[in-house]
């Protein structure tokens, strides 16, 4: 793990939810890829956006390790910790 952070566009993957409300990792693979695809210097997942607030701690980890598994090491990715709790963010 590198600790300089990369230069460029750092792309925010949305976290998609299918139809029932559980976390679409189709989606999110194909996020993942077409980012990859389009240049981005890295990855930010889970982000800092309403979504955070719906994703159960097992919801979080299963979203970061499908990004991780996505990305493939083709680029780094930063791992958000954003929470109300300190001690999820933890």
């Amino acid at each position: 793990m590198s600790a300089i952070l990369p230069r460029g566009i750092v792309s925010v993957v949305q976290t998609p939810f299918d139809a029932g409300g559980a976390v679409d990792v189709a989606s999110l693979q194909r996020l993942v890829d077409d980012a990859v695809r389009g240049g981005v210097a890295g990855l930010l997942s889970p982000v800092v956006a309403s979504e955070t607030a719906h994703l159960s701690v097992d919801e979080r980890e299963k979203v970061v390790r499908r990004v991780a598994e996505a990305a493939a090491g083709r680029v780094p990715l930063i791992v958000g910790a954003s929470s109300d709790s300190p001690e999820t963010c933890r």
